[in-house]
């Protein structure tokens, strides 16, 4: 969230000492969250005999990975309709238990927005879902990029919170998430004295 709020501001200012300083503090701030996710993921044990992770343990848990790899197997059993909206946890095989990882395939859910839509809705779903969000944020970046404010500022810091923690933790149909990001948001719209701008005027 602040990385990319960050780099919203420095880019609408233009101001080339302002961007490469920016520049340094994201390296240091990726190499120590690089590092230190490295020594949290050793803590948690060696993966199960067998596991073929797709990305380093280092930065993702072999839990997770195990988690995302057999919902992903389950998106394409159903791509098109999906399995059903907040069903994934209940398909054949998501309460098994992973050997030597001490979890199920789905302990509750997928830990990964994408996938739990994709899985659930099937490919229209997600390509409806995806649009939506790409439409969204572009025209609030954009009502940024020309007018400032703190209004539109702060939806985009919002939403790149909840939407990239999403890529991790919480279920997509986590009622409580989604209610506090709408209503942050419905706040954050509020500050604006010029809604069709979505801007606060200086």
């Amino acid at each position: 969230m602040l990385l990319g709020g960050g780099a919203l501001v420095v880019w609408r200012r233009r101001r080339p000492l302002e961007i490469f300083g920016f520049l340094i503090i994201c390296v240091g701030v990726l190499s120590f969250g690089i590092s230190w996710l490295a020594e949290n993921r050793a803590m948690a044990g060696p993966p199960p005999e067998g596991f073929e992770g797709f990305i380093p343990i280092a930065l993702i848990d072999f839990q997770r990975q195990i988690i995302w790899s057999f919902v992903f197997d389950k998106v394409f059993e159903a791509p098109w309709l999906g399995h059903g909206i907040n069903t994934i946890n209940f398909i054949a095989g998501a309460h098994v238990p992973v050997p030597g990882a001490g979890i199920t395939f789905i302990p509750g859910h997928p830990h990964d927005w994408p996938l739990e839509v994709l899985a659930e809705t099937g490919i229209p779903g997600f390509a409806a879902l995806l649009l939506a969000l790409i439409f969204f944020f572009r025209g609030i970046t954009r009502a940024y990029m020309a007018n400032g404010g703190a209004a539109p500022l702060t939806v985009i810091l919002v939403g790149l919170a909840y939407w990239s923690s999403g890529l991790f933790n919480y279920s997509f149909w986590s009622a409580w998430w989604q209610v506090a990001y709408l209503l942050v948001t419905a706040m954050a719209f509020c500050l604006s004295e010029k809604p069709n701008t979505v801007a606060v005027e200086p």
